[in-house]
């Protein structure tokens, strides 16, 4: 279980257990991804998304959200904890697992989520799904549709390790350079709105980083991060506008920086439960399982892809048990 500090650690410091803001913020996360997606993309949700999302301008069913909560937690730890293989490993590892096993689950006729949907898969679309470069370009098939979540903290964590190798006011150097590439990424892909979308919501990671830094500049380069969302709805209007995404920003922006800053006894209390803990270490394994698992439970047409699943959620829920 995840072991939660009970005070605000300094960004020089070398905290050796997750804050509460980040334990309690990542399985937020956990759960707004499987709501959003999970729920959301096979569930008949118009009142919700009538009362709670359209007043608020969240679109995805929170899911987007959730996404945030994860990327904003990656980004300040890279900067507050001293990177490892182990978590880079650790960090990649579900993507590994979840593609091997969509790509089992298509071959062998289960309705899982992909895009586009598919019955079959070849060794191409597995190396590109395994290597990440498939969550970059528009055109090729995704196993794992949530990839790139994945992507982008193990992009935390570089960057992460690159900011501290610098100290004073020179570590804004990264952030500001990630947020230059990322824009130049935006305008400069051509009809590729993955590529873009991922760009964008790379700024959130920049947003953990410099909350985590705690710098005069990050009244600078926060609402700098932010807006890549702009900038990648401008250029993809069809594609991004229809989600709300700088709204979503906003949110897990205020979100993270509240729950950092103003965490006390009671944030410490609620991290330690074993539950949120438990979300919290797995949020990754949620965010892509749901969509192998937990489609081909709602699809399930035949016996062979309902024994399936159980049996493999079964599995796979109690590797994560024996992790902990």
């Amino acid at each position: 279980m995840t072991t939660v500090a009970t005070s605000p650690e300094a960004p020089t410091e070398e905290p050796t257990t997750t804050t509460p803001a980040v334990v309690l913020l990542r399985a937020a996360g956990a759960v707004l991804l499987v709501y959003g997606y999970l729920v959301g993309m096979n569930s008949d949700l118009a009142a919700v998304r009538e009362l709670v999302n359209r007043p608020l301008g969240l679109g995805e069913d929170f899911g987007p959200l959730g996404a945030m909560l994860l990327l904003a937690a990656a980004g300040y730890e890279s900067v507050t904890r001293k990177p490892s293989v182990r978590r880079v490993v650790l960090t990649y590892l579900p993507l590994a697992v979840t593609v091997l096993l969509a790509a089992g689950m298509v071959t062998l006729g289960a309705t899982i989520w992909t895009v586009p949907s598919a019955d079959h898969t070849s060794p191409l679309t597995l190396v590109g799904n395994l290597t990440l470069v498939s969550q970059l370009i528009a055109v090729k098939p995704l196993l794992v549709p949530l990839g790139w979540i994945v992507l982008l903290e193990l992009l935390a964590w570089a960057t992460g390790a690159l900011i501290r190798r610098f100290t004073g006011n020179a570590r804004v150097v990264v952030p500001a350079l990630h947020i230059a590439v990322a824009a130049t990424a935006i305008l400069l892909v051509d009809h590729d709105h993955r590529a873009a979308t991922v760009a964008a919501f790379s700024g959130v990671v920049v947003i953990g980083q410099v909350v985590a830094l705690r710098g005069r500049f990050q009244f600078l380069l926060a609402p700098a991060a932010w807006s890549l969302f702009v900038l990648a709805e401008h250029q993809y209007p069809v594609e991004l506008a229809r989600w709300w995404y700088p709204v979503a920003a906003v949110y897990a922006g205020l979100l993270f920086t509240s729950a950092v800053v103003f965490a006390g006894p009671t944030a410490a209390k609620i991290a330690e439960n074993r539950i949120v803990g438990w979300l919290a270490d797995n949020a990754i394994w949620l965010a892509l399982l749901q969509g192998v698992f937990g489609f081909a439970v709602m699809h399930a047409s035949t016996a062979v892809a309902g024994v399936l699943t159980t049996l493999g959620a079964t599995a796979a829920l109690g590797w994560m048990g024996r992790r902990r």
